[in-house]
């Protein structure tokens, strides 16, 4: 039932929607030219060797990187470990029959729908070895359904895989503390495959140690006891994970340089925490601001949940006792909360802040709400807020539908879908806030996990391919004057979409910088963003435009015209 809930609300718009920009597209083109390094007949790859400029640039063919070092065009991605591209190249290269010719962008995205179904299926192995069978069922649906986790599982990015691997650990780590706690030993095989799984999360982006590491941290620190860390030997699995890493960092390190890779490392890890990144700027408490709105439609379940949970952390504690010995008498609640607390403190303090940094406490949050909910009748006061806030999220996501159906042009010809999903949307989202309203939180969150089944249709299959179809349209528009040889050159519109959709063939140009460009390849095409024409010096009589064209841009959340320019004919 699970799985199926899950390709309910993935499966909209996964086949349909473009690349998105920016993110995706690049994942995605870095995996193809990985999947293509080894698949392409050799006179076909392009393997210039990488090699370092003056100015600590490094650059190289295509396919230079192998399966070691992934490549955008003719730059590293180092700023991601491997994993993912391995995950992402070898999905595409299932689905092609080892074919990188007959990619599509719907194969990069399977891994990311596979993490969270293994999420989701992680969740309710835990939920169910902590609470009953009906607290791990609503956990996991309520994590499979959150907004962020569908959102991501319809993108070719690392996200999901991550969340995937931090959930079995956790699992696996919760079972090393269950049997700690009734003095068993666990096999080998159990911290083996928590160390193991922690040692790929690495390899995916990172992040998995630090929610493991401070959940066993906190677990000592306010449990006054130690028996977790002891039972989960961290020495021994630093050993195991550093022996997964070893190997791709010591391969990348000989291809670009040590200083080169540690310093890409620094700037994507500690700078990142240190300095926001890219305009990803948010004060203390942004990721609990957000939660209401990327964990809906739990948004009643967990506000429910999370007071329930305080109020019995607080009960628990003895009177007069010190906040250290304030532990609570069920450890399920205790472990949730120690792996909730400090992994989100860590990133509310982080410089640069995006909503799905702390997607990897969601399980977490999920079986939390989840047993708040069953577990004890909520205040009034607390139920109707919480109907609220539900309501105006669901109502509001809804209601835009049907009026950007009915008033813009682009998503006018997806109206036959956004407006009755729109509408199946308020009705469902209306009548769960009824029952929550009324003191039903039972019924009322299980009817919350239905609610997303309509808004993926309406976000998915009906907004998204709307909104992102820019790039495909001057793809489309590209055939009518390209012949397969002939240089591409993109100013002024750099998405990576567009990249993508040329397999690579569109090379960035800096816009003050087209005139130049076209004169150095005789016979090319170049996409011009209008706006840039005169600083690239396109307008002195030289160049011809042969057709133009105006669309949304996903990414900047504008609306563009992009002029395809040439050398006018001597």
């Amino acid at each position: 039932m699970l799985v199926s809930l899950c390709f309910a609300v993935y499966l909209p718009g996964l086949f349909t929607t473009p690349p998105i920009d920016r993110d995706e597209a690049r994942f995605a083109q870095a995996s193809r030219q990985m999947f293509e390094s080894v698949a392409l007949p050799e006179a076909d790859r392009d393997t210039r060797p990488l090699s370092i400029s003056d100015t600590g640039e490094v650059t190289g063919g295509f396919h230079a990187g192998g399966l070691v070092v992934p490549m955008v065009q003719d730059v590293p991605r180092l700023n991601k470990p491997p994993l993912i591209y391995w995950l992402q190249a070898g999905s595409a290269w299932a689905c092609t029959r080892g074919d990188p010719l007959a990619d599509a962008i719907w194969m990069y995205r399977l891994p990311s729908v596979a993490g969270s179904i293994a999420a989701v299926l992680a969740t309710y192995w835990m939920g169910r070895r902590m609470f009953t069978r009906p607290v791990a069922l609503l956990g996991a649906s309520l994590l499979g359904v959150c907004a962020v986790v569908v959102f991501d599982a319809h993108q070719a990015r690392a996200d999901q895989v991550l969340l995937g691997l931090t959930t079995v650990s956790m699992a696996l780590l919760w079972s090393l503390v269950r049997g700690a706690r009734f003095g068993r030993r666990r096999p080998a095989l159990t911290w083996l495959a928590l160390w193991t799984t922690v040692g790929l999360g690495v390899l995916v982006k990172g992040v998995s140690p630090v929610v493991v590491f401070s959940t066993l941290v906190a677990m000592g620190v306010f449990g006054g006891s130690w028996s977790a860390w002891q039972a989960a030997r961290p020495i021994v699995g630093l050993v195991v994970v550093a022996a997964l890493i070893a190997p791709w960092a010591l391969g990348v390190a000989q291809r670009v340089g040590f200083e080169t890779y540690v310093s890409i490392v620094f700037d994507e890890t500690v700078a990142r925490g240190s300095q926001a990144k890219e305009g990803h700027v948010g004060p203390p408490g942004y990721h609990v601001a957000f939660l209401w709105a990327v964990f809906w439609p739990g948004t009643i379940a967990v506000l429910l949940g999370l007071a329930w949970a305080w109020r019995r952390w607080m009960a628990w504690g003895r009177p007069g006792s010190r906040w250290r010995t304030r532990r609570p008498g069920a450890p399920a609640v205790f472990f949730l909360v120690c792996w909730i607390v400090p992994t989100w403190v860590f990133f509310e303090l982080y410089a640069t802040k995006l909503p799905h940094y702390v997607l990897p406490t969601y399980p977490a949050v999920a079986l939390l709400a989840a047993r708040g909910v069953l577990a004890a009748s909520p205040g009034r006061g607390l139920r109707k807020a919480g109907a609220v806030i539900f309501g105006l999220v669901g109502v509001g996501v809804g209601g835009a539908g049907v009026v950007g159906a009915v008033t813009m042009d682009l998503l006018r010809p997806s109206a036959w879908m956004i407006v009755p999903a729109s509408v199946a949307l308020i009705v469902c989202v209306g009548l769960t806030a009824r029952l929550a309203w009324s003191g039903r939180s039972h019924r009322s969150a299980a009817a919350a996990v239905l609610c997303m089944i309509p808004l993926a249709w309406v976000v998915h299959a009906g907004i998204l391919p709307s909104l992102t179809r820019f790039s495909p349209r001057l793809v489309e528009r590209l055939a009518r004057h390209d012949d397969g040889v002939r240089p591409i050159g993109a100013a002024g519109y750099h998405e990576d979409s567009l990249i993508f959709l040329t397999r690579g063939r569109a090379v960035r140009v800096v816009h003050t910088d087209a005139a130049a460009w076209l004169d150095r390849h005789p016979g090319g095409l170049l996409f011009a963003r209008r706006l840039y024409r005169d600083e690239g010096g396109l307008d002195d009589g030289s160049f011809v435009t042969i057709d133009s064209l105006t669309g949304f841009q996903f990414a900047s959340s504008d609306t563009v015209t992009v002029d395809f320019v040439e050398a006018a004919p001597r």
